[in-house]
Formats: structure tokens, sequence, C-alpha cells
């Protein structure tokens, strides 16, 4: 999922139906989503009930297209409607959802958009999922999930996003045992960075930039369609290339954008400089793949203990 991160009413057509951030969030949806069968995507393609692909049909919210949906979400209502089976809480508790992305501003307890009209925190994903920690006992999960990624600012400064996903880190083996949970993952970030989605003007510049913050989601997915290890998959995606903004790590503080406006067919670059950067976390298995489990790429991006 994703929702409208600018302060102000900048770039509000390209997020919404057919937008150029609308078909670069899509074209993610169909790397993780669409079969082979489909005329792209992977044999090992995930399933959902919140998102579709490209011609995946039956699409149930009401945004006028029968081509895909890419979660957007611009309205509170899409995350709690408990009647709406196709809704993102009902899609997060049924069980057979056990991973998730989702970009949007954060903090180390909640996300949401900008203005605060679309929200959730730790403490409610954990009642929905049934993931509690206890002063004694440690993490016990009802619903674990193997592989979160909340691209907001701040959500791995603190333990509640992980473990209100049912994650446990690398060094409770014992603890994940007991709740017969596999290798996991959760991926997040230190502290605030800047947002190549925020971008306040609807000018040229702000539209390539977010768009090619989409083409570097879809590489990343990408590669971890093409079972690359995680630790991987975030270094290749915070690696300077043409068409895609790479994550705000503290090595980007001073980076080039560069690349073609896909629709235009012009070439466009711009230089940064003193870009607001982050570390990004990983708790879990940094080694972690599609289907398996690398170990020799465990413990990068490895969390402070204060806040794994």
């Amino acid at each position: 999922m994703y929702v409208y991160t600018p302060t102000n009413s900048a770039l509000a057509s390209a997020f919404t139906v057919d937008g150029e951030i609308w078909n670069g969030m899509q074209s993610v949806v169909d790397t993780l989503l669409m079969p082979v069968t489909a005329g792209g995507g992977h044999d090992d393609h995930y399933d959902s009930s919140f998102d579709y692909y490209t011609s995946e049909g039956g699409n149930t919210h009401g945004n006028g297209l029968t081509q895909g949906w890419p979660g957007y979400v611009n309205d509170q209502s899409t995350l709690t409607n408990s009647s709406n089976p196709t809704g993102l809480w009902a899609s997060m508790k049924d069980g057979t959802t056990k991973n998730f992305y989702c970009y949007a501003h954060g903090s180390g307890t909640g996300i949401g958009n900008y203005s605060g009209s679309i929200s959730f925190d730790s403490y409610g994903i954990g009642d929905l999922l049934g993931n509690h920690y206890h002063a004694k006992g440690g993490l016990w999960t009802k619903n674990p999930y193997r592989f979160v990624f909340l691209d907001g600012c701040s959500t791995a400064s603190q333990k509640n996003w992980r473990r209100a996903f049912g994650i446990f880190p690398l060094d409770a083996p014992n603890q994940a045992a007991r709740n017969k949970v596999g290798p996991q993952a959760y991926v997040g970030w230190a502290a605030d960075h800047v947002g190549w989605l925020n971008l306040t003007t609807s000018s040229d510049a702000a539209l390539n930039v977010a768009t090619a913050y989409t083409e570097t989601l879809d590489n990343f997915y990408e590669n971890w369609m093409n079972q690359v290890p995680l630790a991987q998959c975030i270094q290749i995606a915070s690696t300077s290339a043409a068409n895609m903004d790479p994550f705000p790590v503290p090595q980007n503080k001073n980076i080039i954008v560069h690349g073609q406006n896909p629709q235009t067919l012009e070439y466009y670059s711009y230089s940064y400089t003193n870009v607001v950067t982050s570390k990004i976390y990983v708790i879990g298995h940094s080694g972690l793949t599609r289907s398996s489990m690398n170990s020799s790429y465990d413990n990068y991006y490895v969390a402070p203990v204060s806040t794994e």
C-alpha cells in the first residue's frame, strides 16, 4: 500500500488513477503478483486480496479500472471497513497474508499520510494480528509475518513495529522456536529522511524524481522475486543508477538522479546535496530470500540492540 505524502497538493494527480506514481506502483504490484500466464511475472508469484495485478480483473476498489489496483489508500475506510472483504485490515489478518510493504510518513509507533486523515499504529496492528510482547515470556505470536518493509521515517527507531508483525530478532531463536516461526525479516528506517515521493511542487523535476523512486522499488522487488538475498536487494537499491532514486542511506547524502522520462522520452539529470538521510535496518534475517534463506548474508544492516 501507499498513501499521499506531499505536504500540500503537489503531485496529487500523479498519485491517483493512471498517474505516474500510480502506474509506477502498479508495476511493483505486477512484479509481485502477476503470473507468467498473464504475460509476465513469476511462477512463484504472490497472491493478494487487496492489490490487483494488471489484467487480473475482479477489481472491487471502485477506481474505474479493470486492469489492476496498486494499493493506493486515500481514505481511512479502505483500511478499516470490516464489511469490505478486500479492505486492508481483512487482508492483513486473513492468515494467508505474510508479507507487507507500505510507503507513508512514519514514526516508531505510527504511520500514515501527512494530514493524519489516514493512519494506523503498531498497537492496533499487534491487536489485529494477535502478536503481543509480554515482559515475562517475550513476544508471542498468533499471526506472524515473514517479510515486512515499512518505508517511512523512523519505522525502525523502536521495537514496536517488528513486534506488531510478530518478527523476532536473530538473538531470540528460542523464542521464535516456541512460537513456531521460520526465518523472518523486518526492514525500516532509523530516523527521518528525504521522501522522494514527498516533493512539494508539480514540476517536471519533482515528477521525474518521484517516478524514478517507483522504479527503484520495482527493481528492489524484481531482485527479491529472483531469489536475491534481502541484504543484496537493499544494497542494489541504495546504489545510484539510471531511472532510479537510490534509497536515502548515508552514502547518498550528495547524489545525481538521472534517467529518461517514460512519457516524453526526454533525458534528465538533477543534483542534490545535503540530502537528509538515514540508516536502514533489518531486524531478523538479512539473508532472507523470496522462498528460502542464505545465512551468509545475515547480520547486514543490523539495528542497535535498543531498537531491534
